[in-house]
């Protein structure tokens, strides 16, 4: 059976990777697209441009030619989605018995996204998991270097003071998965509501729930 050596650390994505957030996301962007703009955003706008994209959902609006007032645009959004999250974000299947697990084995953890930090910390905050992270790397730390430039591996591993191969990458997405292989991260994804197992195929390993990587993991 195959397996992976026990990291010093794992670097986990956020949306899609530790919660299942990309249906809370998009409707909090459709939300604010309509009341401040009377604009319909579609799930295929959000999937193609951000999801799957680099973009942010104001981005999209912009594109037609809105004039948008981009400060009120993410306050009302970061609400939304803070009102969403209360009400409907669940962890990952798996996942809380995994990071307690990873405490034990003296497994570092942290978190790199292109989210917002604001809606990161709300959604850890919520779920009482942000104790089991010692860093947190979100879209004000990457500057204009998104997934998937290697970059915001880069600055996760920086932060964490560890080298490519000390490091373990959980991730959902093509440009999550490119961007840990491109940093000279090893990458575990993990299926979701959002992505399909041919999305998946650069990445090392595939898993399904969090108790397979437990599985995986060599422990000496």
């Amino acid at each position: 059976m195959a397996s992976i050596k026990l990291p010093k650390a794992i670097l986990f994505d956020a949306d899609g990777t530790l919660y299942d957030s990309e249906a809370l996301n998009y409707e909090a962007n459709r939300r604010t697209a309509k009341l401040l703009h009377d604009f319909d955003m579609t799930w295929d706008d959000f999937d193609i441009h951000v999801r799957r994209g680099t973009k942010s959902g104001f981005m999209i609006l912009e594109e037609t030619g809105i004039v948008v007032d981009r400060e009120a645009y993410l306050s009302n959004k970061a609400e939304q989605f803070r009102i969403l999250v209360v009400e409907r974000l669940q962890p990952q299947p798996g996942l809380v018995p995994f990071l307690e697990w990873c405490t034990m084995q003296h497994i570092r953890c942290s978190v790199v996204s292109a989210s917002r930090r604001v809606q990161l910390l709300t959604a850890l905050g919520t779920l009482k998991i942000d104790h089991f992270f010692e860093d947190v790397v979100s879209m004000e730390n990457i500057d204009e270097r998104p997934k998937p430039n290697p970059y915001p591996y880069e600055l996760g591993l920086k932060r964490l003071g560890i080298e490519p191969h000390e490091g373990l990458v959980i991730e959902d997405t093509p440009k999550g998965i490119a961007s840990a292989k491109a940093a000279g991260l090893r990458c575990v994804a993990i299926r979701n509501t959002t992505n399909s197992l041919s999305e998946l195929a650069a990445a090392d390993f595939v898993i399904t729930h969090y108790t397979e990587l437990q599985g995986l993991l060599l422990v000496d």
